[in-house]
């Protein structure tokens, strides 16, 4: 199985890891991308995939995390919006608030936050999986707007 590329899941999703923190490497800052991410080292601030977001055992999230898959194995501290599915491994632990359309914890996984449910005709896929992704790329082109928004006031903010 490669790690990088693109490759057919079992749904017929094309899922492709671009990007990858390093386990040795500290990134910190806003991360956007439209493919996936795999997390062994450590993140901090936030981050949006229109792919999916790959947390390893080893990875450190200290952020607020959008995408349409997010699977965690490692610590997440902060919040996550799962537009499709939110899956919590075995060793897995979030300390904050989700929202997801599915959620699946493994035995010995943590969710410590609340949980919500994203509303099933906003998060499920069309028969031809475009909607899915559309709803994906709507709310992070929304979510990169208002970043951009309160980027610029504190600048504002911060001359006067």
């Amino acid at each position: 199985m490669a790690i990088f590329g693109s490759r057919a899941d079992s749904k017929g999703e094309n899922r492709s890891i671009d990007t990858v923190i390093g386990a040795e490497a500290v990134f910190e800052g806003l991360l956007s991308t439209k493919n996936s991410v795999c997390v062994e080292g450590t993140f901090r601030g936030t981050l949006q995939s229109e792919g999916a977001v790959i947390l390893s055992r080893s990875g450190i999230l200290e952020a607020d995390v959008v995408a349409g898959h997010v699977s965690v194995n490692g610590t997440l501290r902060g919040n996550v919006r799962a537009l499709r599915q939110l899956d919590v491994g075995e060793t897995g632990v979030i300390h904050g608030d989700v929202q997801a359309a599915s959620v699946t914890i493994a035995k010995g996984g943590v969710l410590e936050g609340t949980c919500r449910k994203i509303a099933t005709e906003a998060a499920e896929p069309a028969a031809s999986g475009e909607r899915a992704e559309d709803d994906t790329v709507s709310y992070l082109r929304r979510k990169r707007h208002d970043l951009g928004d309160s980027a610029r006031e504190e600048g504002l903010a911060a001359e006067a």
